[in-house]
């Protein structure tokens, strides 16, 4: 290669070398344009969420002051679902809402009202004219008891998190800390639920943190600690 570049003359070698650093220009101009472009998509697309969230926002608050749903029973807000579905129609966009219990008050798709506990497959079916019968496939026999040692070792080092996978469980939870007053403990740790029903149950507890998830999204709300 050395010896190929000696036989080359110096007009030559300076053309190359132009044509190089030109190419190399292009490369940089063009990784440049194309950082730059997606950052300025990247701050148009916030901007364009803020804006949505704002006018949703707005919408929102207008219809439950014309309503007078604030501080009013959570029952009440189902008869105002078709001026709630009607912003869904001039925003272009799916929302949710929920009271400060965490409890939803209007779900506007099916990934929301599976989120918030409102969805119920045996009501769908039989919209589809299938005949449903409920069974029961399993019992529940609470724990009532706590070993001694183990509540030694509780109350001196407190876990960082709980999760409770069912209401069922979390009635159970509940009457343990209630019966060994633990009430107080739980200051420091992070309450991770299975679903709305589930969390409301130990909302008379105060944690540090509350989460929501879905079966398999367990080890993915580890990183939000």
């Amino acid at each position: 290669m050395i010896n190929f570049f000696k036989h080359i003359s110096l007009r030559t070698q300076i053309f190359l070398s132009m044509i190089i650093l030109v190419f190399m220009a292009c490369l940089l101009i063009l990784f440049a344009t194309y950082y730059q472009y997606q950052n300025e998509s990247i701050d148009y697309n916030i901007f364009r969420l803020n804006r949505k969230e704002s006018q949703l926002r707005k919408q929102i608050n207008y219809l439950v002051e014309k309503n007078n749903l604030l501080n009013q029973n959570d029952s009440l807000w189902k008869n105002y679902n078709d001026e709630f579905n009607a912003v869904i129609k001039i925003h272009n966009v799916n929302y949710s809402i929920f009271n400060m219990s965490g409890k939803a008050l209007f779900t506007s798709f099916l990934p929301l009202k599976i989120i918030a506990n409102k969805y119920r497959l045996d009501k769908e079916l039989i919209s589809e004219g299938y005949n449903v019968k409920r069974l029961i496939n399993y019992t529940v026999k609470h724990n009532k008891n706590l070993d001694t040692s183990f509540l030694k070792s509780l109350k001196r080092d407190m876990p960082n998190l709980v999760y409770v996978y069912s209401e069922n469980s979390a009635k159970s939870f509940l009457k343990l800390i209630k019966k060994y007053e633990l009430v107080d403990y739980w200051m420091n740790t992070n309450l991770m639920c299975i679903g709305e029903k589930t969390s409301t149950v130990l909302n008379v507890i105060k944690w540090k943190k509350i989460f929501l998830f879905n079966p398999g999204e367990e080890e993915f709300l580890l990183y939000k600690i």
